[in-house]
């Protein structure tokens, strides 16, 4: 399989983005035990309907190892709990303003689809729910900005 300068170049910055989260958690002393990453690991494999030897048959046949697929399993619970502690996502609110701006510039006319106000309320709780994971992505990716930026300057808005 052939991969493009700008495939590799695109890896090489989400590692160096990583790199950084995880250099950046455990400077805050964020840990993970590995009690927690086997029950991770292992909700995982229930929801996947298959056992251990499975899973490493599979990392074996992607040229990965069972000890890196639980390193990463844990680097990315220690980058989960870095944002869950630094980038308050409770606050991110969507408006119903928001909701009919995002109809309305993507040009879905509501009388036009929906006769039914179940339909239509519906098609707006999907929507909220959409723009609401939009917010939270783009908190969490200034927070990765900021670190990137500058590590050790971190904005008190972060902590």
């Amino acid at each position: 399989i052939q991969i493009s300068q700008e495939q590799e170049a695109k890896k090489e910055d989400v590692q160096e983005a990583k790199s950084i989260l995880i250099q950046e958690a455990r400077e805050q002393q964020i840990a993970v035990n590995e009690t927690h990453v086997d029950d991770v690991i292992r909700k995982g494999l229930e929801s996947l309907n298959i056992n251990e030897q499975e899973l490493s048959a599979q990392l074996n046949d992607a040229g990965v190892t069972y000890k890196q697929y639980r390193e990463e399993v844990k680097s990315q619970l220690m980058i989960s709990e870095l944002i869950n502690k630094n980038v308050d996502l409770s606050n991110i609110k969507v408006s119903d303003e928001e909701v009919e701006a995002y109809l309305k510039d993507n040009a879905l006319e509501i009388a036009d689809f929906f006769e039914e106000p179940e339909a239509l309320d519906a098609l707006k709780s999907k929507i909220k729910l959409i723009l609401l994971e939009k917010k939270q992505t783009e908190a969490i990716a200034e927070f990765q900005r900021a670190l990137t930026l500058d590590p050790n300057n971190i904005p008190a808005s972060y902590h």
